[in-house]
């Protein structure tokens, strides 16, 4: 009998081919807000694919609000948990009045932990494939959005960065605790907690399993309790009857957010959910956000858990697992600004790890390449291709929206015949890996045979 062949991409054209096309993609999208800008004359939005300034306004407006108000205040820029202030109030006191002072101490701190990660995780890398990597992806488009906006999603990013390495180096606890610490910023992160139950190292392991969620539970009560019985307007101030004020002015200001990001068109300028494309494309009439949030939410949550189930009957230890809930937190919602799509760094860490690991089977499969295309065009600003009227309805809202899409159904055809097959009993790996290479760097030479 003739075995079956499995098309595959060698470690150094996966690179290759991944990194041409980023850069093709990022000069596309210069050449075209420069070609509108500077030769058409035309204004905000067409020639950037950023917003508009004030520059760093996401930082500062709520260190304004913060410095002004305390924990039983309500406001656009107090619209996160409690956690978050304390980070604010460290920043604030250091800084004193200094603005450049504080946006430096939000910004720099986190992108050094997501650069030493990533030099961390990237052990077979070079060190020059290592600098080029971490700078390309800080000149990514997600990760320069957060900078610009000064939000501080950048945090965010840095922890799950921080999780992934501890997950990936079997730290489960400390996997867990930045994890919750994330999720004690915003709610969102809290779907990588996913990653274990599906993850064939520990999905099996209640010991385990048990340690990471009660590790994750650690890390989002620890700061969020400090926070409340610390900072001005909490329990220090005015006992612990304040706490049905603080829930009150964080129940007003999530209203405030929800009136202007779920409610306008404004919510769906530079975004990327199903709903904000929709929106941006037919208006928002179409789809209203009012009767089909739910709807929304339920859809992603089915096919989520429809890919964990393939994925954890697979048993298949890959970065397409990390691509399940970032895809969730980033689509399915409401509104998901682009800074947000920074969740999926943990994806492209363990992606370039697949690719560089000097071990036996580092080559992609066709599906895994064909959701990293898709992964790099998530990184790269997409500033053309207009449809209709709407001057935010060009291909960095469509067609981010349709890649996460795409990348979902890759990521359904690369786990379900490893489901189908485990379940029988009789899944074996697919012949013809590579042999092991010599150390990979971002220099594309031909393979040693």
């Amino acid at each position: 009998m003739k075995t079956q062949k499995f098309e595959e991409k060698s470690p150094t054209s996966s690179l290759q081919s991944l990194l041409v096309l980023y850069l093709a993609l990022v000069v596309l999208a210069y050449v075209a807000v420069y070609y509108r800008g500077h030769v058409l004359g035309r204004d905000f939005p067409y020639n950037s694919f950023l917003p508009k300034p004030p520059l760093f306004g996401d930082f500062f407006g709520p260190l304004t609000e913060w410095r002004a108000g305390d924990l039983t205040t309500s406001g656009l820029g107090q619209n996160y948990f409690p956690s978050t202030y304390l980070l604010l109030d460290v920043i604030s006191t250091l800084a004193k009045e200094s603005n450049l002072l504080a946006i430096s101490l939000a910004v720099f701190p986190s992108a050094a932990i997501i650069a030493f990660v990533f030099e961390r995780v990237l052990r077979d890398l070079s060190w020059q494939g290592k600098a080029l990597t971490v700078l390309l992806v800080f000149t990514s488009y997600p990760v320069i959005f957060a900078l610009h906006t000064g939000n501080l999603e950048i945090w965010v990013a840095a922890l799950l960065c921080v999780s992934t390495l501890a997950f990936d180096r079997k730290a489960f606890r400390l996997f867990g605790f930045a994890v919750g610490i994330a999720a004690s910023f915003k709610v969102f992160p809290a779907v990588f907690l996913l990653i274990p139950l599906i993850h064939p190292a520990t999905n099996r392991n209640i010991r385990i399993l048990f340690k990471i969620f009660s590790s994750s539970i650690l890390g989002l009560l620890a700061p969020t309790v400090l926070a409340i019985l610390l900072l001005k307007g909490g329990v220090k101030d005015n006992g612990w009857s304040t706490l049905v004020l603080v829930v009150d002015a964080i129940s007003r200001s999530l209203e405030m957010h929800k009136d202007l990001m779920w409610d306008t068109i404004a919510g769906s300028h530079f975004g990327h959910s199903v709903l904000n494309t929709v929106h941006v494309l037919f208006g928002m009439d179409v789809l209203p956000m009012d009767q089909f949030i739910i709807p929304t939410i339920v859809f992603g949550g089915a096919i989520t858990a429809f890919l964990s189930y393939l994925a954890y009957t697979s048993q298949k230890d890959t970065w397409l697992l990390w691509t399940i809930p970032a895809t969730l937190a980033c689509l399915y919602v409401p509104t998901s600004t682009d800074y947000k799509l920074i969740y999926f760094l943990p994806a492209v860490l363990l992606m370039l790890k697949s690719i560089t690991s000097n071990v036996q089977g580092a080559q992609l499969s066709t599906f895994e390449f064909f959701a990293a295309v898709l992964l790099v065009t998530l990184f790269a600003p997409k500033p053309y291709g207009y449809i209709g009227t709407e001057p935010f309805a060009n291909a960095t809202t469509y067609a981010t929206t349709l890649a996460m899409l795409f990348m979902t159904v890759s990521t359904f055809m690369y786990f379900l015949p490893a489901s189908l097959y485990t379940r029988k009993g009789n899944y074996r790996e697919p012949k013809g890996k590579l042999e092991s290479r010599d150390k990979p760097s971002f220099k594309f030479e031909n393979p040693k045979k």
